[in-house]
């Protein structure tokens, strides 16, 4: 297991960096050889730099992730986790996950109204 600091350690530049969410939608297939932004396809939503990021214990953790207003009718397969250096070609991407644990596309906007995601209590990944 790893030490708790050394957790810290290693968490210290995404804690510094921004960070944003981009969400896909069925177009993207997963595949783990993508490194950056720019190896994504199907981005629908991107969110807005996360905020309130903490890195306790090695649990990477944000306040509710917010996505301004997506386009009526926008549907959601999946999210990438990735820091925004703003160009796609040097972004990293760090983390993908499913919107929905069938694989299913969630449709995240049917009213105009802003979309927001809110993390689990330990945060969204532990080292």
């Amino acid at each position: 297991a790893l030490a708790a600091s050394y957790r810290q350690k290693l968490l210290a530049e995404l804690l510094a960096d921004n960070v944003k969410v981009a969400g896909v939608d069925a177009t993207y297939v997963y595949d783990p050889t993508h490194n950056f932004l720019n190896d994504v396809a199907g981005i629908v939503i991107t969110s807005s730099n996360l905020t309130g990021k903490t890195g306790t214990d090695g649990y990477f953790d944000a306040n509710t992730i917010d996505f301004g207003s997506p386009a009526v009718g926008s549907n959601i397969r999946g999210y990438w986790l990735y820091r925004d250096t703003g160009v796609a070609a040097t972004s990293d991407l760090v983390m993908f996950w499913n919107e929905d644990a069938t694989g299913e596309d969630v449709n995240v906007n049917t009213t105009g109204q802003p979309y927001t995601v809110e993390l689990q209590a330990l945060g969204l990944f532990r080292l």
